[in-house]
């Protein structure tokens, strides 16, 4: 189910008409065509008794010029309309427009290539990619930027795995540094054993940020959060136990998190994964010249940056940077020749990576220009203030889950009527609105999130997805389930119709739009507005009213259409449904058969 069959049929045609195998590669979706304003259009057609209207897949003119030397591009588009005996396979019409040949698909071969074909994933590409992704704080709550690059990660890795690219998904998890120090001094301060069994990660978080206040009044308590750390590091045993149950505590929520996300990875590697490993990052830089002291602290230049990456403080303690750094060596060495190392990561985080990248690629040249910042923007709510709940607490992952389900539970009540898994639902609906918020739109740019918004079910949301999907279901139900047989192409040539096999054939190259391994590409925005499209299209089917007189309600019944009739149509609808699973699954949603 994709272009190559139309787009080989417009090149074979066209081959013996282009000089130097020109036209290879030139066959795309053309763009809206402009307002004709009077004047000459170098329109000329093939067939007649049909006006000019926007192509399904077109020919660029004015990327042949070099080719036909002498001619302008309205002129090139109508000499190969010429020289063609008529529309290739596949096609019903062929039109000169201007600088474009544009080329519109014949109904039955539309239909019988897109509903007999599947999307399947692409063969193995022998590349591996590693996505850092999710990487909160032990003992910290999971706030809102956790959940965008969650979602995020999770969804570029399902799109590279369906491109045949070997995607390993790591989470790397900030439990080193003098932080941690100040989380041991909150415990040994204030911390009850009691407490800590009913509030996990909450009432460690209660006492950081208990820490955190009062150090603001008692410099000491900083001085004795950075000793506590340093004792951590030279391996203290009491500190270590200590540090080891909030790392296990932290692990064991965020399981049952990622559970309900449906988020899973291959490697948990902390920061202190690397602390063994950093002398030797700095002896190596050391032995290489490209160590040296500034100001007491111990840095290394980058390229095109004034400022260099300090990697040792002047008080002798590594930082954020020296530890990415030996996790860059650290994948280099365990996974020799990656392609890709995403690491999708807050948007102000970039001068980090800056620095951390320009380091790894003056040690490893081999390996450089292999790291890329999937950057992401901030979550803000309607006010455009930092998200928060709606009791108006911090955004905690659990508490943004369970809110988002309560609201899912009202509208599946309302929409469906009680239903025996309800619950299972209303979770599922809930997660869609959350992750297709956070992935229709760029990446980069700050996202407003608004519950309301986001949960419509008619509206630019996970649940419109999920609704269509259901409804795809309920209406094969309702038919019996998928009749068995032959089935004929050449009855679904309504414009409808038509539009929805359209959106069929388009979506599956949207995965590599929106996750370009070759391009550097990482915007699922493409995806999500072809999945949309493909929503949109089928709606517009399924709810188009009969002709005046016809004595049909709708202008293409399911149920109530004769046996030919009614095979076809289920067709059509069969394969929506299979891409919308897809789709949603690339997406990290989930499709429930009824809502």
């Amino acid at each position: 189910m994709d272009l190559d069959f139309f787009r080989h049929s417009i090149e074979s045609a066209l081959a013996p008409l282009v000089p130097d195998g020109a036209v290879r590669g030139l066959v795309s979706e053309p763009p809206p065509p402009k307002v004709d304003r009077g004047g000459g259009s170098g329109k000329a057609r093939r067939s007649s008794g049909q006006r000019v209207k926007l192509a399904d897949l077109s020919v660029p003119c004015f990327r042949l010029t070099r080719a036909f030397e002498g001619m302008k591009p309205p002129a090139i588009a109508v000499h190969l309309l010429t020289g063609l005996a008529g529309p290739p396979a596949g096609f019903s019409d062929v039109v000169a427009n201007g600088p474009y040949l544009n080329f519109f698909y014949d109904p039955a071969v539309l239909a019988e290539k897109v509903l007999e074909g599947e999307i399947e994933p692409a063969a193995d590409t022998g590349l591996t990619i590693l996505v850092e992704y999710s990487s909160p704080n032990i003992a910290k709550p999971f706030h809102i930027g956790h959940l965008r690059t969650t979602i995020l990660g999770e969804c570029l890795a399902r799109m590279l795995e369906h491109q045949g690219h070997t995607v390993v998904r790591i989470n790397h998890l900030g439990d080193w540094g003098v932080q941690t120090g100040f989380q041991i001094l909150a415990w040994r301060r204030w911390g009850r054993d009691a407490e800590l069994e009913r509030g996990g990660i909450r009432y460690l978080c209660d006492l950081y940020v208990r820490i955190n206040a009062e150090a603001e009044d008692d410099p000491s308590l900083a001085d004795q959060a950075r000793a506590l750390f340093r004792s951590l590091e030279e391996g203290d045993a009491s500190v270590r136990e200590d540090w080891r149950r909030f790392v296990d505590i932290t692990l064991e929520e965020l399981g049952r998190s990622y559970g309900r996300l449906g988020v899973g990875f291959d490697r948990y590697d902390g920061e202190s994964s690397y602390e063994t490993m950093i002398p030797g990052v700095l002896e190596e830089l050391d032995e290489s010249g490209m160590l040296y002291e500034s100001e007491g602290a111990r840095v290394v230049d980058v390229e095109g940056l004034e400022e260099p990456c300090i990697l040792v403080k002047s008080d002798g303690a590594t930082i954020y940077q020296t530890r990415d750094v030996a996790a860059a060596l650290f994948r280099w060495k365990t996974w020799p020749g990656f392609s890709r190392c995403l690491y999708v990561v807050a948007a102000n985080q970039e001068f980090h990576f800056r620095q951390v990248f320009g380091v790894f690629d003056r040690m490893r040249p081999d390996g450089a220009g292999r790291l890329r910042h999937v950057k992401f923007g901030m979550v803000r709510d309607a006010a455009g203030d930092i998200f928060s709940t709606r009791g108006g607490a911090s955004a905690r992952l659990d508490d943004i889950l369970d809110e988002a389900r309560d609201r899912a539970l009202d509208l599946v009540r309302e929409k469906s009527g009680p239903l025996q898994d309800e619950m299972a639902v209303a979770e599922a609906v809930g997660c869609a609105a959350l992750a297709y918020e956070f992935l229709r739109r760029s990446p980069n740019r700050d996202l407003r999130f608004v519950f309301e918004e986001a949960s419509r079910p008619d509206g630019d949301t996970g649940p419109y997805l999920q609704y269509t999907h259901a409804r795809c279901c309920s209406i094969i139900n309702e038919c019996g389930g998928m009749p068995a047989g032959p089935w004929d192409p050449s009855l679904l040539d309504g414009p409808e119709e038509v539009e929805v096999l359209k959106a069929l054939l388009r979506l599956p190259s949207a995965v590599g739009r929106s996750a370009d391994h070759g391009s550097d590409a990482y915007d699922t925005s493409t995806f999500t507005s072809a999945l949309m499209e493909l929503a949109r299209s089928f709606g517009s089917f399924y709810t188009a009213s009969g002709d005046a007189g016809s004595g049909q309600r709708y202008r293409y019944p399911v149920r109530d259409a004769g046996p030919e009739l009614r095979a076809s149509r289920l067709r059509l609808v069969d394969s929506v449904r299979r891409a919308l699973a897809w789709g949603l699954h690339l997406l990290t949603i989930q499709a429930p058969e009824r809502m």
